[in-house]
């Protein structure tokens, strides 16, 4: 097989992020400052590299310094080495071709066992030094412990991303999938044969891996999350070119999987829209681990069909015009949902609330404000900042000390007539004298992208808030310049004072139907923040569905209006009763009760 073909490690890279934090980063930045200074020729760095994964040992200890931890991606580095393989020294060539053949070289080991399903062919040893663990006990048939389970991990992401969810299924190997297992400082790695067909080899016991949060512990946890990751790159081969976004996809998958696992959160801490806003999402050709939550924020805001779909677009289209479209598809826009995809990314930990969408385990997320870089918090007004953004990044501002704001916060905005268009956006806690939450107010710019406006509540009844600048191009135009002045307006007006008409577009939820009780047909309207897949429907007092009005359907942001007429979804009439219409829309749910009167 030549070294052209479509590898995907998940081991150490130059530009990509290690598993853990500061000792893996420790060694990455001394193998390119090295690099970089001349300390370190290209064969030097590269042999360096891959030994660091392979063959620890043969690392200078100068170099190695106190890095001990697994590192995650070797794909980008293997790209790079298939392009520089021509100007590298014979000698350095055959030593990395002897680890990656190697790497392939499994069927060479002592025993092979059946996945439950039939579908996956594991080959193992259990001596030398690529054994897996010998336990044998649960139940005490002759195989390990370890490999059964590995083997029923497999099944259950077959089922999740095949079966279930409906991504493209790898082709067979006569008849099978083959996994098998190497002692190696990486979680695991896939390989493409053609054709749609690849393999996969994963870490052979996986200890003293990074923590996770599975119940089973944190070495069977790092087998889930490798399999599940590994076999969505078997996916992705089946599919087409993920280009660099593939690594953001299947780190993604993983707890699409294994969902109490939480592996990836080893990751956030890296430079994602959390952490670093301001670097561009495809910064490096693509987004990687840590950036996983951009899959996360477009399942959990538009379902998973909405990511099998984008995926279905690849063999004819790239990444980000696939995403382009399909947000057309969903009566949206790129540029709408990469700036609700920065607020998400502003309302986790302490920020994370019920009143505004965002990830459902953003209050788990072990991020803590204000720990972040192009993240700036404020207390001082008027605060006034120049600056400027690349496309697809954004910029927090954290307001502070509003409670002896006399007016509301003003927000003044002078945004470069570039033709690279900004969005802002000001987010704020209510406190709870005053109705609690959170709310969000998209701050309108002219066609200069100017702006000047004033917040709906007085900042005496906020206990922060927070400006996201955000620049969502698509594609790069260079950076969009800006000036930004927050202070107090002069004149304080209450949300209740209506403000010119506007109200804070955080507002979810029923309003009460109309009229109350009714015969036989009554009216539902209710808010969405901002454009969001809902779902309406009625229930009786037993909590059995009886209609559905809104099926999954994307609806516009602010009010929406439907009617009941008193049938079920068979369209017979129901009884007099109470019922209840219950909106869903991403994590938020509201309930009202009706009373049909016959």
């Amino acid at each position: 097989m030549s070294f052209s073909t479509r590898i995907s490690f998940c081991a150490a890279v130059l530009a990509c992020v290690f598993a853990t934090a500061a000792p893996a980063h420790d060694f990455l930045d001394r193998v390119e400052s090295a690099r970089e200074s001349g300390a370190l020729s290209s064969d030097d760095a590269y042999r360096s590299l891959f030994r660091y994964v392979f063959d620890r040992d043969l690392v200078s200890p100068a170099l190695l310094g106190e890095s001990t931890a697994p590192v995650k991606c070797l794909q980008e580095i293997i790209d790079r080495y298939e392009s520089d393989r021509s100007t590298l020294a014979p000698a350095t060539v055959e030593e990395i071709d002897g680890y990656l053949n190697a790497a392939r070289a499994f069927g060479k080991t002592a025993a092979t066992y059946l996945s439950p399903s039939g579908i996956f062919e594991f080959t193992y040893s259990t001596s030398g030094g690529n054994a897996v663990p010998a336990a044998d006990t649960n139940p005490a048939n002759g195989i390990p412990d370890f490999v059964e389970k590995c083997a029923i991990y497999a099944d259950s992401s077959w089922t999740r991303e095949i079966t279930e969810i409906g991504f493209d299924a790898p082709s067979l190997t006569g008849g099978v999938y083959p996994m098998s297992f190497q002692n190696m400082g990486a979680y695991g790695f896939a390989v493409s044969t053609g054709g749609g067909r690849s393999y996969i080899v994963i870490e052979n016991d996986f200890v003293g891996f990074p923590n996770n949060q599975d119940p089973e512990g944190n070495q069977l946890g790092a087998a889930k999350a490798t399999i599940a990751h590994e076999f969505k790159h078997a996916s992705q081969f089946a599919t087409g070119s993920y280009g660099g976004w593939a690594e953001m996809d299947a780190t993604w998958m993983e707890d699409i999987v294994f969902d109490d696992t939480n592996d990836y959160y080893s990751y956030l801490g890296g430079g994602n829209g959390i952490t670093a806003p301001a670097t561009p999402l495809d910064q490096g050709g693509g987004p990687s681990y840590e950036d996983c939550i951009w899959g996360h924020f477009l399942s959990e805001s538009f379902g998973l069909p909405f990511v099998v779909d984008h995926a279905a677009r690849l063999s004819t289209q790239t990444i980000t015009v696939a995403y382009r479209d399909e947000f057309l598809d969903y009566a949206t826009t790129w540029s709408d949902e990469f700036t609700n995809f920065a607020v998400w990314n502003y309302l986790i930990g302490s920020h994370a609330n019920t009143s505004l969408p965002g990830y459902e385990e953003a209050a788990d997320f072990p991020i803590v404000f204000p720990t972040f870089e192009d993240n700036l918090v404020y207390a001082d007004y008027p605060y006034t900042n120049n600056n400027s953004l690349d496309n697809m990044a954004a910029r927090f501002y954290k307001l502070r000390g509003l409670s002896s704001f006399a007016g509301n916060i003003r927000v003044e905005f002078d945004g470069a007539n570039n033709n690279r268009p900004l969005a802002v956006v000001l987010v704020s806690k209510v406190k709870a004298a005053f109705g609690g939450g959170w709310e969000r107010e998209d701050i309108p710019l002219d066609a200069n992208i100017d702006g000047d406006y004033t917040a709906i509540r007085p900042g005496a009844q906020l206990s922060q808030a927070g400006v996201i600048v955000v620049y969502p191009a698509r594609t790069s135009g260079g950076a969009s310049s800006y000036d930004i002045t927050i202070s107090e307006s002069a004149v304080a007006t209450d949300v209740a004072d209506g403000a010119d008409g506007l109200v804070p577009t955080r507002i979810f939820g029923l309003e009460p139907n109309a009229p109350n009780p009714f015969n036989p047909t009554t009216t539902i309207a209710f808010s969405l923040p901002h454009p969001m897949t809902a779902e309406l429907a009625i229930y009786n007092q037993t909590g059995r569905l009886v209609k559905t009005i809104v099926r999954s359907e994307r609806l516009a942001a602010g009010r929406n209006v439907f009617q009941w007429n008193g049938s079920d979804d068979a369209g017979r009439a129901v009884g007099s009763g109470v019922y209840h219409a219950r909106l869903v829309a991403g994590k938020l749910r509201d309930t009202t009760q009706m009373i049909l009167i016959r």
